[in-house]
């Protein structure tokens, strides 16, 4: 096996490399070198992101390896990684797993115990039904180096299983993102390096052009407010036909009096074509740019529509007014997706006593949003959700700092 001396960055998704841009962006290109994940085999895996990944590196010109192609071969002194991804491995007691959560589990879900399994006794009985994986998980970075970093991967959290147990035989350091996650790691891997980094993927930068651009991009009008909308790909998959045209419907009655851009989340397009082609079909302005750094859209919004996931974690930590949108079947959701243990909830929680009516397809929805894009009390409220989840960001270890020292003493 040979040894590099650079700093590796584990890849697993496109939209990693708006990530850790603070990162290589200010790094000499000779010390550095990317490292593609294609070896998860799990069907809602990033198979579709890999020819993408790998055209956006061509492009930059970026040293790069597919980690199938040196595993065991290579090692690099650093390597950082968002652990998003594990790659996938088989054993028979995942065979048997999986062979009975597509037979006997799947027939509980289609009588639908497992709900009654899930609310009752916190056990899911189908063990994830059709949803099953066939291949058993492992994470591969400690095999690529001696001092693996853990870096954001986004700002919601499952308090109850947060961190993932197998990380701490994978990763000696960690980034984290918000005082909560600090606290978690802490708590599960005490013994184990920790340094509070905000979010890096949303640094404050400064970029003139940003709102000419998008207005020029999206043929927008210059005298009217801008919404984004950020939807979580779960709860979409999770809605029938009817309740996702009724959100589409929704939206297009606001985009009469407002600018307004839908970002799909990129996974839907992999893991619900249905759901996306929906709303590909309509004449909402969509944004389906996935290396656009996601910061442009938060900055340029007036206000935010979403529902679950990290962009109502994101919007509270760059101080954004932000609105939920209530979906069907809520409960069921959050109860078979374990959605009341992760933090994004315990936002959502807030947002609804600060704005009980909140927001859905109801018909004073328009006046509420016109009353919250105008309302600085409400921005106040925002701003001290923020300051309890986050703190003072100005206090917070600078990354490459950390990154460039450790590489300077290997």
């Amino acid at each position: 096996m040979t040894s590099q001396k650079k700093i590796c960055f584990f890849i697993n998704w496109v939209r990693e490399f708006n990530m850790l841009e603070t990162l290589y962006e200010n790094i000499d290109k000779n010390n550095f070198i990317f490292v593609i994940n294609d070896l998860n085999k799990d069907f809602r895996s990033n198979k579709n992101d890999l020819l993408k990944i790998k055209s956006f590196l061509e492009v930059k010109k970026f040293d790069f390896f597919f980690l199938s192609k040196i595993l065991n071969k290579k090692k690099f002194d650093i390597l950082i990684s968002t652990g998003d991804l594990p790659i996938s491995h088989f054993t028979f007691k995942n065979l048997a797993k999986f062979l009975y959560a597509q037979t006997i589990g799947y027939f509980f879900h289609l009588i639908k115990l497992e709900f009654l399994t899930k609310k009752y006794l916190n056990f899911d009985i189908s063990a994830n039904g059709r949803n099953a994986n066939f291949y058993d998980n492992k994470y591969a970075e400690n095999q690529l180096s001696d001092h693996c970093i853990k870096f954001p991967n986004a700002l919601d959290r499952n308090i109850k299983y947060f961190p993932d147990y197998r990380w701490k035989k994978v990763f000696n350091t960690y980034f984290t993102s918000s005082l909560m996650e600090q606290e978690l790691i802490n708590k599960k891997f005490f013994e184990k390096e920790i340094f509070y980094v905000g979010y890096p993927r949303f640094y404050k930068y400064h970029e003139n052009n940003l709102k000419k651009s998008l207005i020029s991009e999206f043929n927008l009008d210059i005298k009217k407010k801008n919404i984004i909308c950020l939807p979580n790909e779960r709860i979409m998959s999770y809605q029938d036909t009817n309740s996702l045209i009724e959100y589409v419907t929704f939206l297009e009655k606001l985009d009469k009096k407002y600018n307004l851009i839908l970002r799909p989340h990129p996974k839907l397009e992999y893991f619900n074509q249905k759901a996306f082609e929906i709303l590909k079909s309509k004449k909402l302005k969509l944004d389906l740019n996935h290396t656009r750094k996601i910061i442009d859209l938060f900055e340029f919004a007036n206000l935010l529509i979403c529902d679950f996931g990290s962009s109502v974690v994101e919007s509270i930590y760059l101080k954004k007014k932000v609105i939920i949108y209530s979906w069907k079947n809520e409960e069921n959701f959050k109860l078979l997706n374990d959605a009341s243990n992760w933090s994004d909830d315990l936002i959502r929680e807030k947002l609804y006593k600060i704005n009980p009516k909140n927001t859905s397809s109801h018909k004073t929805a328009e006046q509420e949003i016109f009353n919250i894009i105008s309302n600085d009390i409400y921005q106040k409220k925002i701003n001290d959700i923020s300051f309890e989840f986050f703190g003072d960001l100005k206090n917070i270890y600078n990354p490459l700092e950390i990154l460039k020292k450790k590489y300077d003493n290997i």
